[in-house]
Protein backbone atom coordinates (compact mmCIF):
# COMPACT_ATOMS: atom_id res chain seq x y z
CA UNK A 1 0.00 0.00 0.00
CA UNK A 2 2.87 2.39 0.74
CA UNK A 3 4.18 1.81 -2.79
CA UNK A 4 0.82 2.87 -4.22
CA UNK A 5 0.91 6.09 -2.23
CA UNK A 6 4.45 6.82 -3.30
CA UNK A 7 3.57 6.15 -6.92
CA UNK A 8 0.62 8.50 -6.63
CA UNK A 9 2.86 11.25 -5.29
CA UNK A 10 5.36 10.60 -8.05
CA UNK A 11 2.59 10.90 -10.63
CA UNK A 12 1.65 14.35 -9.32
CA UNK A 13 5.27 15.42 -9.48
CA UNK A 14 5.62 13.97 -12.98
CA UNK A 15 2.59 15.96 -14.22
CA UNK A 16 4.36 19.15 -13.17
CA UNK A 17 1.12 20.89 -12.11
CA UNK A 18 1.81 24.30 -10.58
CA UNK A 19 1.19 24.51 -6.80
CA UNK A 20 -1.22 27.43 -7.32
CA UNK A 21 -3.51 25.22 -9.42
CA UNK A 22 -3.51 22.49 -6.75
CA UNK A 23 -4.26 24.95 -3.93
CA UNK A 24 -7.76 25.67 -5.20
CA UNK A 25 -8.71 22.02 -4.65
CA UNK A 26 -7.80 22.25 -0.97
CA UNK A 27 -10.68 24.64 -0.35
CA UNK A 28 -14.01 23.22 0.84
CA UNK A 29 -16.43 22.96 -2.06
CA UNK A 30 -19.60 23.11 0.05
CA UNK A 31 -21.69 26.22 -0.41
CA UNK A 32 -22.67 28.09 2.74
CA UNK A 33 -26.33 27.53 1.77
CA UNK A 34 -25.85 23.75 1.75
CA UNK A 35 -23.95 23.87 5.04
CA UNK A 36 -26.92 25.59 6.73
CA UNK A 37 -29.08 22.60 5.77
CA UNK A 38 -26.76 20.15 7.56
CA UNK A 39 -28.61 18.43 10.44
CA UNK A 40 -27.50 19.51 13.90
CA UNK A 41 -27.69 17.49 17.10
CA UNK A 42 -28.34 19.20 20.44
CA UNK A 43 -29.28 17.38 23.64
CA UNK A 44 -33.09 17.45 24.12
CA UNK A 45 -34.34 20.13 26.50
CA UNK A 46 -35.58 23.71 26.78
CA UNK A 47 -33.32 26.33 25.17
CA UNK A 48 -33.30 30.08 24.71
CA UNK A 49 -33.43 31.12 21.07
CA UNK A 50 -35.07 33.35 18.53
CA UNK A 51 -37.05 32.98 15.30
CA UNK A 52 -34.94 34.20 12.38
CA UNK A 53 -36.98 33.04 9.38
CA UNK A 54 -40.32 31.47 8.50
CA UNK A 55 -42.22 30.54 5.38
CA UNK A 56 -45.09 28.51 4.01
CA UNK A 57 -44.07 25.39 2.12
CA UNK A 58 -46.35 23.40 -0.18
CA UNK A 59 -45.79 19.64 -0.41
CA UNK A 60 -47.23 18.47 -3.76
CA UNK A 61 -47.02 14.82 -2.77
CA UNK A 62 -49.35 15.26 0.22
CA UNK A 63 -51.13 18.30 -1.25
CA UNK A 64 -50.70 20.15 2.06
CA UNK A 65 -49.04 23.26 3.37
CA UNK A 66 -46.53 23.40 6.20
CA UNK A 67 -45.15 26.30 8.16
CA UNK A 68 -41.37 26.02 8.29
CA UNK A 69 -39.71 28.06 11.04
CA UNK A 70 -35.94 28.49 11.49
CA UNK A 71 -34.60 29.31 14.94
CA UNK A 72 -31.18 30.49 16.10
CA UNK A 73 -29.91 28.82 19.27
CA UNK A 74 -26.49 30.35 19.81
CA UNK A 75 -24.46 29.48 16.70
CA UNK A 76 -26.76 26.64 15.67
CA UNK A 77 -29.84 26.74 13.41
CA UNK A 78 -32.77 24.40 14.05
CA UNK A 79 -36.07 24.08 12.22
CA UNK A 80 -39.64 23.38 13.23
CA UNK A 81 -42.52 22.34 10.98
CA UNK A 82 -46.25 22.76 11.61
CA UNK A 83 -49.26 21.71 9.54
CA UNK A 84 -51.26 24.69 8.31
CA UNK A 85 -54.05 25.35 5.83
CA UNK A 86 -53.89 27.26 2.57
CA UNK A 87 -54.68 30.97 2.61
CA UNK A 88 -53.88 33.98 0.42
CA UNK A 89 -51.98 36.02 3.01
CA UNK A 90 -48.21 36.47 2.93
CA UNK A 91 -48.04 37.51 6.60
CA UNK A 92 -50.79 35.50 8.31
CA UNK A 93 -51.19 31.76 8.85
CA UNK A 94 -54.38 29.72 8.98
CA UNK A 95 -54.46 26.51 11.04
CA UNK A 96 -57.09 24.19 12.48
CA UNK A 97 -58.52 24.77 15.95
CA UNK A 98 -56.89 21.59 17.25
CA UNK A 99 -53.56 22.09 15.47
CA UNK A 100 -50.26 22.21 17.31
CA UNK A 101 -49.44 25.65 15.88
CA UNK A 102 -52.72 27.29 16.94
CA UNK A 103 -52.49 25.86 20.45
CA UNK A 104 -48.83 26.88 20.75
CA UNK A 105 -49.62 30.40 19.47
CA UNK A 106 -52.46 30.88 21.98
CA UNK A 107 -50.31 29.55 24.83
CA UNK A 108 -47.26 31.67 23.97
CA UNK A 109 -49.23 34.92 23.74
CA UNK A 110 -51.79 33.92 26.41
CA UNK A 111 -54.69 34.88 24.14
CA UNK A 112 -57.80 33.04 23.00
CA UNK A 113 -58.15 33.67 19.27
CA UNK A 114 -61.52 34.55 17.77
CA UNK A 115 -60.47 33.40 14.30
CA UNK A 116 -58.06 30.71 13.18
CA UNK A 117 -56.77 32.59 10.12
CA UNK A 118 -55.18 35.57 11.87
CA UNK A 119 -51.94 34.18 13.35
CA UNK A 120 -48.82 36.14 12.45
CA UNK A 121 -45.52 34.26 12.86
CA UNK A 122 -43.82 37.68 12.67
CA UNK A 123 -45.04 38.22 16.25
CA UNK A 124 -42.31 35.76 17.32
CA UNK A 125 -39.53 37.51 15.34
CA UNK A 126 -36.84 39.28 17.33
CA UNK A 127 -38.22 38.13 20.68
CA UNK A 128 -36.39 35.84 23.11
CA UNK A 129 -38.15 32.48 23.09
CA UNK A 130 -38.07 29.35 25.23
CA UNK A 131 -37.86 26.48 22.72
CA UNK A 132 -38.43 22.78 23.31
CA UNK A 133 -35.80 20.82 21.39
CA UNK A 134 -36.25 17.12 20.67
CA UNK A 135 -33.89 14.65 19.03
CA UNK A 136 -34.82 12.50 16.06
CA UNK A 137 -33.55 8.97 16.65
CA UNK A 138 -35.56 6.97 14.10
CA UNK A 139 -36.42 7.36 10.43
CA UNK A 140 -39.87 7.71 8.84
CA UNK A 141 -40.24 3.92 8.82
CA UNK A 142 -39.66 3.74 12.61
CA UNK A 143 -36.24 2.16 12.09
CA UNK A 144 -33.61 3.32 14.59
CA UNK A 145 -30.94 5.67 13.29
CA UNK A 146 -27.29 5.16 14.14
CA UNK A 147 -26.21 7.55 16.89
CA UNK A 148 -24.05 9.47 14.42
CA UNK A 149 -27.21 10.21 12.36
CA UNK A 150 -29.33 11.58 15.22
CA UNK A 151 -30.39 15.20 14.75
CA UNK A 152 -32.54 17.77 16.52
CA UNK A 153 -35.51 19.94 15.73
CA UNK A 154 -37.65 22.43 17.60
CA UNK A 155 -40.87 20.77 18.72
CA UNK A 156 -42.59 23.91 19.98
CA UNK A 157 -42.24 27.39 21.37
CA UNK A 158 -42.78 26.97 25.11
CA UNK A 159 -43.12 30.68 25.78
CA UNK A 160 -41.83 34.20 25.39
CA UNK A 161 -38.95 35.24 27.66
CA UNK A 162 -38.84 38.63 29.33
CA UNK A 163 -35.11 39.33 29.00
CA UNK A 164 -33.68 40.50 25.69
CA UNK A 165 -31.34 38.41 23.55
CA UNK A 166 -27.76 39.60 23.22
Amino acid sequence: MDETLEEGLDVLDALDIPESDLDRYDQPSIDEEEDLERPVYIEPGIYKGQLIEWGKVYNPMFKKYSLEMTFALGNERLKAWFNIEANNSDTLVKAGWKSDFLRMYQEAFDVRLERRDRMAPNNFMGKPLALEVVSIEQDAHKNPLAKVNHYSRVKKIVGLLKDELA
